[in-house]
Parts: C-alpha cells; structure tokens; sequence
C-alpha cells in the first residue's frame, strides 16, 4: 500500500527456511515506501497503511461463509456456502477472456446498444488498469448506450478517437477503472459508475480523461478505491456530476484529479460517504493525515477554472498544488465540522466569490509562497 499507489504482484516461489517470498514481476516502488509524506510547511507525517500489506488467494485466509479460494496446483476451487446455501445449486462463473468486444482501428459510426457483459479476467501486471472489457483504438463517431458492465477484473471501456459518446451506461464492480477515454470531442453522460478498483487501487477510478475538448457531464459516481475523474486533457469540460463515497483503499485524491490546461470543472456535487466526514475530520483532529479532496488541480494544471461546485461534508474541499493561472470562483463549501482549504507551491492563483460555511469553530487556509497570487475574496460563516 502507498499513498496513491498499491502495488499487485504475483507470488513465484516461497522458501520456508529463509523466509523469503520471490514476486513474479516486480514491485512498482519498493514495499513499504510512500511510509511518509513532505507537509507544505516542511514537516513529515506518516501513514500507517503505507506500511500494511494484503495476501490475497490463500485457503488460511477464509475465515467466514462466502469467501473462496482457488487451488492452481490442484486445479480445484475452495468455497464456504452461506448458511442455509445448497453447494449442488450454486452457479460458479469462471471468465477466461480478458477482451470481450475488441473494436478493429478506424472503426467509424457503430452503436452498442442494451448489451449486459459481464466476467471477465485480466492478468496481474505492473501497475496498469488491467485489461479493457470493451477496447478499442482510433475509432470515431461510436456510440455505447444502456450498456451494462459488471464483474469484471479490468477496465470496463476503453475508447481511443474523436467523436464518440457513452450514454446511460452502469459500469459497476470493476477490477480496475471504469472508463479510459483518450482522443477529441467525446462525450461521457448519464453514467451510473460504481464500486470501481477492487483488485488494482492504483490509479483506479471511474474515468480517465487524456485529449481535447471532451465532455464528461450528468454522471453518478461513488464508492471508488482511488479518485473518481482524473482529467489531464486539454479544454475540457466536467459539469453536473454527482460523486461521493470516494478513496476507499488509497490516500491523496479525491473526488476530481485535474490536470492539463484550460480544463473547466462547473457546477458539480461532491459529498462524503455516511461516515467519512467524521471519520477524515477525526484524522486530523488526531494529528493524522488523509489527503482526500473535492477538487484537486495538481501540477502541471494551468489555465484550468472550478466554478458553482458544490461540496458537503468532505473536510478538504480543495487543494490547488503547483497550479499556474487557474481560477475558484463561486464555489460553495460546507461542512459540519472542520474545514481545510490548501494552495502550496500555486502562481497566478485567483479564489474570489467563493463560499465557505463551517459548523466548527475551526477554519485553515494552507499556502506556500507563491507569486502573483490574487487577494482572497470570498465569505466564509460559522453556523
């Protein structure tokens, strides 16, 4: 486990007397790192998860109905029934395609309509989002609508191109991502995408976004291991997505990761989970830190604007970290206890009519020296 990265590695042998365990590919960062995380004032805090790990497949792990396990060697598969569960009646479901629906490069003008696809493996590999249930390259003007994916090991879809849309689908139970989308003009609306990353945490979440001018709006997201949208593209706009209940597994994300330049994230809902916001406002009343935050402009963000978001409850609406020339403004926060704004290391910053409603006595605005940043202006009530 690390702060936004766990690594998924096969067991190649074992050696009893040394005690040693041999992976079959190799660690993406060696165990145990990403123990510690630099604060913007310098100092160090730590994080026990980083420090935990998770061996998964064993039959000494089953410790309750339900769970299973699948011998390789014998080629048998270990299950407990559920109470009252006739085992002569249970259905198993084995997948063994990783790619159910490969689309060939320069497909143009198809439409997937009503499909129900579902189990699918992927291999363990080195921190990738797995294999892609629905992929394809180079495409254009496509459609995917009222799809389902569930159950699957991977990635749901996986669509390189311009022009092409994915409406009203419900992608649930993912391995990996939901959504990677790559290319100009696509469109991403009336989605229901949830319980994503269950097997790779790294990078999992329900959609990715590189390319140019795509949309990504009226979409339904929670219960993510990691953040829910990463943009890294180029003028693109997010608008009116509902997404709570987010980094379940991981540290240092959120419910928007944005990257890119001249981005536009507007008039979007995030929340907590039902216990998060106590939960994450008790990490920090402990000394403790959880990054997790509504909207979350990293590096290399330049140019981008949030505006008339909302968030409720999430104890760090946003944070803004090596941006340059991005703009918040007419956002509203609110929380029913602590509430933390951070701004380290940003240039050419501009926060005005902004606000910022708290239930505690308690308020932090975090920056670094930054340059050319723009005088708050914005309201901020206790209540």
């Amino acid at each position: 486990m690390g702060d936004w990265s766990a690594t998924l590695v096969g067991l190649k042998s074992m050696d009893d007397e040394k005690q040693m365990l041999t992976f079959s590919i190799p660690a993406m960062y060696p165990p145990g790192s990403f123990t510690h995380h630099e604060m913007i004032d310098g100092s160090f805090c730590y994080w026990q998860k980083a420090q935990t790990y998770v061996i998964w497949n064993v039959r000494e792990g089953m410790h309750e109905p339900g769970q299973w396990y699948l011998d390789r060697t014998e080629e048998k598969l270990v299950y407990w029934p559920l109470p009252g569960e006739d085992i002569s009646k249970v259905n198993v479901i084995v997948p063994t395609l990783e790619t159910v629906i490969y689309i060939e490069k320069e497909t143009n003008d198809i439409t997937l309509d009503g499909l129900v696809i579902s189990c699918a493996t992927t291999p363990i590999e080195k921190g990738r989002f797995g294999s892609c249930v629905i992929s394809g390259d180079s495409m254009n003007n496509c459609r995917f609508i009222n799809l389902t994916v569930e159950n699957v090991s991977g990635t749901g879809l996986r669509v390189h191109g311009n022009d092409n849309r994915i409406e009203k689908c419900e992608i649930r139970h993912m391995g990996a991502s939901g959504i990677f989308l790559r290319g100009q003009n696509n469109t991403v609306t009336g989605n229901h995408i949830h319980d994503i990353g269950k097997t790779y945490y790294t990078f999992s979440c329900a959609i990715a976004i590189r390319g140019k001018e795509n949309k990504i709006n009226h979409n339904k997201i929670h219960r993510t291991a990691y953040t829910a949208v990463i943009c890294h593209g180029i003028e693109c706009i997010l608008e009116y997505n509902h997404i709570y209940d987010v980094l379940k597994e991981l540290n240092d994300g959120g419910c928007f990761y944005i990257g890119g330049t001249g981005n536009i994230i507007r008039r979007n809902y995030c929340h907590a989970g039902p216990d998060d916001e106590e939960e994450w406002a008790g990490y920090f009343e402990r000394g403790e830190h959880r990054f997790n935050w509504a909207y979350y402009m990293d590096e290399n963000a330049i140019d981008c604007v949030f505006e008339e978001n909302l968030a409720v409850n999430t104890v760090r609406p946003t944070h803004m970290h090596m941006t340059k020339g991005c703009t918040f403004r007419n956002n509203v926060f609110i929380d029913k206890g602590i509430q933390i704004l951070s701004f380290p290391r940003s240039s050419g910053l501009t926060f005005e009519k902004n606000i910022l409603i708290l239930t505690k006595s308690y308020f932090q605005i975090r920056m670094m020296p930054s340059k050319r940043c723009r005088t708050m202006s914005s309201t901020a009530a206790w209540v």
